[in-house]
């Protein structure tokens, strides 16, 4: 486990990030805690990163990226192990059961609908594929 070496609690743009995030603004919230990553000591790099990953994973989701999320995720959840859940201030244990929640449905839950249209079909021709016989 790591411990805090900076000044990052009192960091106002720690809370701006996170204030972005719970408006549902994940990359103007990853955009402010990439800035604090680039300058941060390195025994709070990875935590930072695990933020970033957290704001990228929802926002890969709302853009209908459901691998990209779930890997963000992923690789966020193992960064934030390294740390206790209240690090820096913030709840990360409520966090990433949060994350999982949003992009693992219930088991149970009924898959989404797909529609298959059928194109009108011409009878005269031949319903095989191209050049089968």
């Amino acid at each position: 486990m790591t411990t805090p070496d900076s000044d990052l609690t009192t960091d106002p743009q720690l809370a701006d990030g996170a204030a972005l995030f719970n408006c549902g603004r994940y990359f103007e919230a990853h955009e402010v805690w990439e800035q604090i990553w680039r300058e941060c000591p390195d025994t709070d790099r990875r935590f930072v990163q695990s933020l970033i990953h957290a704001a990228v994973a929802l926002y890969q989701w709302e853009r209908g990226n459901r691998i990209g999320a779930v890997t963000q995720a992923e690789r966020g959840r193992a960064k934030a192990a390294e740390y206790p859940p209240g690090y820096l201030g913030l709840d990360t244990h409520a966090l990433w059961i949060a994350i999982r929640r949003v992009l693992d449905p219930p088991l149970g839950s009924a898959p989404p609908r797909v529609q298959f249209t059928v194109l009108p079909h011409d009878r005269t021709h031949d319903d095989r594929r191209p050049g089968s016989t």
